[in-house]
């Protein structure tokens, strides 16, 4: 290395730390891009349940509202809207489990119970529509009861909803915590990998001017020497570049 011009020696020492750079920058990328896969899972599993979960709740709620609706009609129309606006919350609720169905990163048994009770629960009330639509009006509130056909399948329904909920939350809060665990483990991983690029730069600049100055200084003494009247100063440099040649 020290016989090598002394350009060559400034190439190699730029390039190997342009390399440094390089692998902290490779390594910073890694590190962003693990934090970024924690952040897209937490979004697209927890985040989007629990979403559908409030659609689904919005919905099943809209579907009571309408079908107390469908109980006030006092005219035709009245009774369409009712039906209409039913029918408009069940498939966007059957949507919602669709979404359930995909997102979900544990055991699906709650979502497969929680359609289930949802389809019975939809047949109910399509027999308590009919009954609504021919005038049986009591027949359909006391359905309606938490304790009575439509209620029962509601409240299961809901429960199951209530646990998918739970773990989508319980698992968030587990994610979020990993993702800081990580972030804490690749903030040490970089500071450590940061402190041997700036350690061994540092030797890298060391030794390049230590392979320029010390030819400088022994060239300029013997120099000073010869114009000081040692007619025997000689240099004992032997090296095979410019400070060689010049010696």
């Amino acid at each position: 290395m020290r016989n090598l011009k002394v350009s060559a020696q400034l190439i190699i020492g730029f390039v190997i730390m342009l390399l440094f750079i390089c692998v902290l920058g490779v390594v910073s990328y890694q590190q962003a891009e693990k934090i970024h896969e924690r952040t897209e899972t937490i979004y697209d599993h927890p985040l989007q349940v629990r979403a559908a979960i409030g659609r689904l709740q919005s919905d099943i709620l809209e579907m009571r509202l309408e079908t107390r609706n469908l109980l006030l009609a006092k005219n035709k129309d009245e009774q369409q809207s009712a039906l209409t606006n039913t029918s408009l919350a069940q498939d966007d609720a059957v949507k919602q489990f669709g979404i359930l169905e995909d997102r979900i990163l544990g055991p699906k048994t709650d979502v497969e119970n929680a359609y289930e009770d949802f389809l019975s629960w939809k047949t109910e009330r399509d027999d308590n529509i009919t009954l609504a639509l021919s005038g049986e009006i009591e027949k359909v509130k006391k359905s309606v009861k938490n304790d009575g056909r439509v209620g029962i399948y509601r409240e299961k329904m809901l429960a199951h909803l209530n646990n998918i909920d739970n773990f989508a939350k319980n698992n968030a809060v587990s994610l979020y915590a990993e993702s800081n665990k990580l972030k804490d483990s690749l903030n040490i991983k970089l500071f450590l990998i940061l402190c041997v690029v700036v350690v061994l730069s540092l030797l890298i600049l060391i030794y390049l001017l230590q392979n320029i100055r010390k030819p400088i200084k022994e060239l300029t003494d013997v120099t000073s020497r010869f114009r000081n009247g040692d007619i025997n100063a000689r240099s004992e440099l032997t090296l095979k570049n410019e400070f060689g040649a010049l010696a």
